[in-house]
């Protein structure tokens, strides 16, 4: 056999030869073989090259005749290639003999029909009994290896597992999700006898496999009896909210999981009854423990700050900050997004907003182990974290910011949210954007509300982009215009009443999104709760929540919004 054209010139050896050393393939092997090269596609589907295929079929245990409507690869595909014929999903496991095809449930119901061709049902009904003839013995010979199969498979398993109980699993097996994990193990499923020399190639592998199981059957069994100390953490959260009603800033309920004091009540031993009252006793501690929590995250979203800032080439000025500036003044750093209410926060409401203050989305395991989970609730963990989502968020902020400030006239990188509160100028957007006109007027936005518009209605984009997003088109209001939004800022002073898309109203009992109005959360407390006369203690307002971000001072000044 020379080196080029190695393949054809395998096929030109004589049939003994060829039948010597192909006497050991399965019939997938063989199907293998057609794709490797045409010369072998050309040899293996030509009919003086059916006794290898035959021999395959007895290597696999199939010894069938090929019926006469198929030719030898279409028969290998039929039994041994698992999929279904129309639409290609895998692991279809049983087989229309009297059609010759593997068709899954979906396409079975779905081509099924009834016709009144007579011709056509006539030459049906024929060439259905010829096919018959053939299959019928095709059928059972496929139902008697199923049935050789599943039990070669259940012998190997029972003398694995025998195996495995001598090395001292015995009662780790008599598990029945042990059983489960060991019964799939490609090593396991096999329908092949197991022998002592193939024992002694599995031994240390699945005997590694067992340790594996049980280390993640104790991890589900402690995360499983630790499960209800977390509802009870989030129910005292709850209630000591309402006990102290607004005036502590609360950490979520993902951050009061991390504090020491909590941690060691969740991670006490098994056998010490752990209730809800269990962390309400710790309410003496908790002004203490919130105002050490509120100075290490106020630091560390400081750093956190300056650092996204100098990322997006806006580096704060070292005089200034020398002078004593504060970062989380700044205008820009207005960057936090919620991606619940769209609305942004700067410190310190960006670690107490009131989107999710109970929930947990399953993220326990990561609480104590200090894992940054993409996706859970609004906190603290999430704005200092670097998840893809609130990092994606806070560089479109970034750059919208950046836009803002500059039609203000203020450098990004120096200017204050105060001074910009303190201006007169209102931005619209000249981009026909969704939502944003009412009888053809554009809205006209205060700083804070043009940043969150570029953020969900132009994704906080300056440059073209291939979905068709176009950038904001920023217009400094005319002194009419901000006039007329100046008195709608007045009047949220005065007592602004959120609309029915705003959801500032929070229930303090639990998290439920949906209470836009304070009639929805008056209800909702009656129903939910049982709560007929509620008080400030069940009812909270987000007054961030809107459109309108007024600055709260006792006696509201011109040219303050």
């Amino acid at each position: 056999m020379d080196q080029q054209g190695g393949l054809e010139g395998f096929i030109d050896m004589p049939v003994e030869i060829v039948a010597e050393a192909l006497q050991y393939l399965w019939p997938m092997d063989l199907l293998s073989l057609t794709m490797t090269s045409k010369e072998f596609r050309k040899f293996l589907t030509q009919a003086r090259s059916k006794f290898v295929w035959k021999l395959a079929r007895q290597n696999a245990e199939f010894d069938v005749d090929c019926p006469r409507v198929l030719n030898e690869p279409q028969f290998a595909n039929l039994v041994f290639n698992k999929y279904c014929h129309i639409c290609k999903k895998p692991d279809v496991g049983d087989i229309d003999w009297n059609h010759f095809t593997r068709v899954c449930e979906k396409c079975y119901e779905k081509f099924r029909g009834n016709t009144s061709d007579a011709e056509f049902v006539e030459h049906y009904r024929t060439a259905f009994q010829e096919r018959r003839k053939d299959a019928a013995a095709c059928e059972e010979m496929h139902s008697q290896r199923r049935i050789m199969m599943s039990n070669r498979t259940s012998a190997r398993y029972i003398a694995i597992k025998a195996k495995l109980s001598t090395l001292g699993w015995g009662e780790e097996l008599e598990k029945p999700t042990v059983e489960f994990h060991l019964r799939r193990d490609p090593r396991v499923c096999l329908p092949i006898l197991l022998t002592e020399q193939e024992w002694k190639t599995l031994e240390s592998g699945l005997n590694d496999l067992m340790a594996k199981i049980q280390a993640s059957q104790s991890v589900k069994q402690h995360w499983s009896a630790l499960r209800p100390r977390f509802q009870y953490l989030a129910l005292a959260i709850s209630s000591l909210r309402r006990q102290e009603s607004l005036k502590l800033q609360f950490a979520r309920a993902r951050d009061m999981a991390s504090f020491p004091e909590f941690r060691k009540i969740i991670e006490s031993p098994p056998d010490v009854n752990v209730t809800q009252k269990s962390f309400e006793k710790l309410r003496p501690l908790l002004p203490a423990m919130l105002s050490d929590w509120t100075t290490q995250v106020e630091r560390l979203l400081r750093g956190r700050v300056v650092d996204i800032l100098a990322a997006h080439g806006i580096p704060i000025p070292t005089d200034r900050l020398t002078d004593g500036l504060d970062p989380l003044s700044l205008a820009i750093a207005f960057m936090f997004i919620c991606k619940d209410c769209k609305t942004g926060r700067q410190f310190p409401e960006v670690i107490s907003h009131s989107c999710s203050l109970q929930k947990f989305h399953n993220c326990e395991e990561a609480i104590l182990e200090n894992d940054s989970v993409a996706g859970y609730e609004w906190c603290a963990s999430e704005v200092l974290g670097e998840g893809d989502g609130i990092q994606n968020r806070v560089d479109l902020a970034v750059e919208a910011a950046v836009s803002v400030i500059k039609m203000y006239g203020y450098d990004p990188s120096e200017v204050t949210a105060e001074t910009m509160d303190q201006s007169d100028i209102r931005l619209t957007c000249r981009r026909n954007c969704r939502q944003r006109w009412v009888d053809q007027v554009p809205e006209v936005m205060h700083w804070r509300r043009a940043i969150t518009h570029a953020v969900f209605e132009h994704k906080g984009t300056y440059t073209s982009r291939e979905d068709g997003i176009r950038p904001p088109v920023w217009k400094v209001a005319s002194k009419e215009e901000v006039a007329k939004a100046r008195e709608k800022e007045k009047s949220g002073q005065a007592g602004w009443q959120p609309s029915a898309s705003d959801n500032a109203w929070v229930c303090n009992h639990c998290n439920n999104p949906d209470l836009s109005t304070k009639e929805d959360l008056q209800s909702h407390l009656r129903i939910g709760h049982s709560v007929k006369n509620p008080t400030d203690s069940d009812i909270r307002c987000d007054p961030h929540c809107g459109v309108l971000y007024a600055k709260k001072t006792k006696k509201p000044q011109t040219g303050q919004s």
